[in-house]
């Protein structure tokens, strides 16, 4: 896991295995970026977004979330119960990201090899190479927040009384419906995301895009390595957090991962402070809230 396991090794080390397409341990590990400035976190400014996103009602309800006999992080499954809320349809692009950096609301991503900031043709591929907290700066300048990971769960599994395998169901995760690792390499060969989107095959019950792969999404839960004493109102996981800093991300990505990494019960870990290739976000937004 990335949450037992970590990044180790020296800087130059790490750039060198980065050079050389290492996706780390597992083949689940957040590949990381490579310039990496210090955490901060930009005052968000409160201003509707003039690119307005997609949101996708979920009317709530209860579901099993996590799996029993798979990897121990998913379990006990247990159940939950979803108030209602909305997700973005999609993984927030570099374009809509871009709107609230230039209004002074976000800070801007890192840039380097993979990373989708500042590249040409990449305006609506999904924003990657930035920490959590510049997730959910964006978040709330757009008037939501993070999804957690139950409502994300919630959403892969197809909502109230529902447990797909896959966001699309029980099909083997493929090419045609992931942006995912393959026998040509990362992102179904092209070494890289995809516009947000592209696998219309791969999406939920709901309509929800790139629930499985494209990019990791970060979630607002911190890290626990399995369900003991998860929260049964499908709120976040903030007490008792397993390894300083770690948070969850979900959905695996193009980069690293195995068919196993995509189904809607797969989970991981990485620090919040530090932005990775293979790591973006959607919002979420309560019923209440939304507007």
């Amino acid at each position: 896991m990335v949450g037992a396991r970590g990044i180790g090794g020296a800087s130059l080390l790490l750039l060198a295995a980065m050079s050389a397409g290492w996706s780390g341990c597992r083949c689940r590990q957040p590949e990381r970026s490579v310039a990496e400035p210090a955490a901060t976190t930009p005052a968000a400014v409160p201003s509707k977004p003039p690119l307005p996103l997609q949101w996708v009602a979920l009317e709530g309800g209860a579901f099993s979330m996590g799996r029993d006999g798979g990897d121990d992080d998913e379990e006990p499954a247990h159940e939950v119960k979803v108030a209602p809320f909305e997700l973005n349809r999609a993984e927030v692009t570099v374009h809509q990201y871009r709107r609230c950096v230039v209004a002074g609301g976000c800070g801007a991503p890192l840039t380097g090899p993979r990373c989708n900031w500042a590249r040409a043709g990449r305006d609506n591929h999904p924003v990657n190479c930035l920490s959590r907290p510049l997730a959910e700066t964006f978040c709330a300048w757009a008037g939501a927040r993070l999804p957690t990971e139950a409502e994300w769960e919630f959403a892969a599994r197809g909502g109230a009384g529902q447990a797909r395998r896959y966001p699309w169901g029980a099909e083997p995760a493929s090419c045609d419906r992931a942006v995912m690792p393959d026998d040509k390499g990362p992102g179904c060969g092209e070494g890289t995301t995809a516009p947000v989107c592209s696998r219309p095959a791969g999406n939920s019950r709901h309509g929800l895009c790139d629930l499985s792969g494209n990019v990791w999404e970060w979630v607002a839960d911190c890290w626990h390595k399995g369900y003991v004493g998860a929260p049964a109102d499908g709120s976040a996981r903030l007490a008792d957090c397993q390894g300083i800093g770690r948070v969850v991300v979900r959905g695996s990505s193009f980069l690293n991962g195995t068919v196993d990494n995509l189904r809607s019960s797969s989970r991981d870990s990485s620090p919040a402070a530090e932005g990775y290739f293979s790591i973006g976000f959607r919002c979420a937004r309560s019923k209440s809230t939304a507007r």
